[in-house]
């Protein structure tokens, strides 16, 4: 949930003609009401730090994998969501790079049967070259609801229809949502109070042929995950 408060000011010149006061002003108040409160959280921290990769490490002539044995932190992240009564939300996802998203990754950087809609951006290079992607996976073996098993369902119409999650891919679309029921449950959101989902991250370098490789090049994938209520 998120909320925000922005304050505008204007500054004028001075004209000839005599100022005019203000007799008026009007003040809005804004907001939501929401059945519940539920906070979003990613245990472990919010960051993926792959450290300092060589450019030995990547290929010259196709994409490659970033691998947790270059070093860094493990790409696999535990997110949780927890609201104070039973409610009916989803998650969806603000790629926060788009625009430097490269399908080129995808020639071997990433896993076999991963589709451009998954892709998230991760970064341009120094002479404005998009340096690759990642993916989002979330883990059926790693998945809680109300502490007990459960599973996925998503929606590609923001929310209009519902299906079980198959693979567990994130889509990187404005209409895509996840959302969680119980296993035995239909395909449509259901009202719970805790959701525990493990997810894994698979990055992509192209290859470094088509880099600007004078300078290092920072990774700097940021996605913003965002609980709406149904």
């Amino acid at each position: 949930m998120k909320t925000g408060l922005t304050l505008v000011a204007a500054f004028c010149g001075l004209f000839s003609a005599a100022p005019q006061a203000a007799q008026t002003v009007d003040l809005t108040l804004i907001g939501q009401l929401v059945p519940v409160a539920c906070d979003i959280n990613l245990l472990g921290g919010a960051e993926v730090d792959y450290n300092t990769i060589p450019f030995s490490a990547l290929s010259s002539t196709s994409a490659t994998p970033i691998t947790p044995s270059m070093g860094g932190s493990d790409p696999i992240k535990t997110m949780t969501v927890i609201c104070d009564a039973p409610a009916q939300f989803a998650v969806k996802l603000l790629d926060n790079r788009a625009s430097s998203v490269n399908p080129v990754a995808l020639t071997g950087g990433l896993p076999a049967g991963t589709s451009s809609a998954q892709l998230f951006g991760l970064g341009q290079d120094g002479a404005s070259t998009n340096i690759g992607a990642y993916i989002v996976t979330a883990k059926s073996t790693d998945l809680s609801v109300d502490g007990a098993a459960g599973k996925m369902i998503v929606s590609s119409d923001a929310g209009i229809t519902w299906v079980d999650s198959t693979a567990g891919q994130l889509l990187n679309t404005s209409t895509w949502r996840m959302s969680w029921t119980p296993v035995a449950a239909a395909a449509a959101p259901t009202p719970v109070a805790t959701v525990s989902q493990g997810l894994t991250l698979s990055a992509g370098i192209i290859p470094t042929a088509n880099l600007n490789t004078s300078n290092a090049i920072p990774l700097n994938g940021l996605m913003t995950l965002e609980v709406i209520y149904l």
